[in-house]
């Protein structure tokens, strides 16, 4: 990130064992990693679909205009219930089933 540049923060989670209503994102924090303390939370998110989906949910609601003062930011995301039930090609972003593709 640029100091100074305003940057418009929209917030996509993996629907990876997030498919009950118990499986959920609690909150989402971006803020400058030099920062005392982590700011204030962008919000929840209850993507719809199934465990192994394997596809990215826009959250909704979970935007905000942020202008950094220096080059480094820090994403936290904080999850309720979730475990890993997909597997992802981190060139591609395409995701599968956990243990349905070779490497």
């Amino acid at each position: 990130v640029c100091p100074g540049v305003t940057y418009n923060v929209t917030f996509e989670i993996l629907r990876n064992d997030l498919g009950a209503s118990s499986e959920y994102v609690e909150a989402v924090y971006v803020y400058e990693s030099a920062a005392n303390g982590i700011g204030s939370s962008l919000g929840t998110c209850n993507p719809d679909g199934d465990d192994y989906d394997c596809t990215f949910f826009k959250c909704d609601g979970l935007t905000r205009t942020y202008t950094p003062t220096t080059s480094e930011l820090t994403l936290r995301i904080d999850l309720v219930g979730h475990s890993h039930d997909c597997d992802c090609d981190m060139e591609t972003w395409v995701c599968t089933k956990e243990d349905t593709v070779r490497s």
